[in-house]
């Protein structure tokens, strides 16, 4: 008689979206670790320079690529459509995560039977490496490095933003449809911003699509809370702060 092990709830519960340059070192290493995690059921990496691909012999990863950059927002799009989990994470390459804090962001979203929480990112000001979250009204800069969220109420990005603003529009939306967001600390730092050449080799590069990325968001937020009014005021303050943020280059 064959037995059958109950699985935990968690179990092969999330799929990991990272759009990648293969421009980080630590990147392949990093997410062939989390894909031996119990809670990862795929993790779908988008190949965003194919010339520079590297091999990550994997059952759980799947490699897509359209042949071209096809930008971060594009790229997010496409790997929450292909993703078969109740949850998502959409994670920069540049961000050496951990099986711990996966199973904790879960854990909150899988603790919220009503589903009051719609979108869990990130807060970088504590690195005291004890994990903890709240609520918040805006964002740090930061926030969109690592997002969670149920597959289920994912709002495409539109195909205008391109790298920026992506996050900003998941955010707002989450907001529109009055969902909390939740922005976990504590996580340290081990981002390879400082060390990665993802960012800081192609900055004057990318000015140009940053700015454009910048006008079209605008536009879309005027749009959303001109057809939705939401009387959080600040979201502006916190896409005020984006905004100069994004400008120190």
């Amino acid at each position: 008689m064959r037995m059958h092990t109950k699985m935990h709830p968690l179990e092969r519960s999330l799929t990991i979206v990272v759009p990648t340059l293969w421009k980080v070192e630590t990147f392949p290493k990093n997410i062939l670790l989390l894909a031996e995690s119990n809670i990862v059921s795929r993790v779908i990496v988008i190949d965003n320079n194919p010339t520079q691909s590297i091999p990550l012999p994997h059952p759980k990863i799947q490699v897509i690529s359209k042949g071209v950059n096809m930008y971060v927002n594009p790229a997010w799009n496409l790997g929450v459509k292909h993703s078969p989990s109740r949850f998502t994470c959409l994670l920069n390459d540049d961000v050496d995560a951990t099986t711990e804090l996966l199973e904790y962001a879960i854990s909150i979203l899988n603790n919220d039977h009503n589903e009051t929480i719609g979108l869990i990112g990130m807060e970088w000001s504590d690195n005291k490496n004890i994990l903890s979250h709240r609520a918040v009204d805006q964002r740090d800069n930061g926030f969109g490095e690592i997002l969670f969220f149920r597959t289920k109420e994912y709002s495409p990005i539109p195909s205008q933003l391109k790298i920026w603003c992506g996050d900003d529009y998941l955010l707002l939306r989450t907001q529109l449809r009055g969902k909390k967001v939740v922005a976990i600390s504590g996580f340290g730092y081990v981002k390879n911003r400082l060390t990665s050449t993802t960012i800081n080799s192609d900055r004057e590069r990318f000015n140009p699509i940053l700015k454009r990325d910048l006008k079209v968001w605008l536009g879309f937020y005027r749009k959303l809370l001109f057809l939705q009014y939401h009387p959080i005021s600040t979201i502006y303050e916190g896409i005020r702060y984006r905004i100069n943020k994004l400008f120190l280059v």
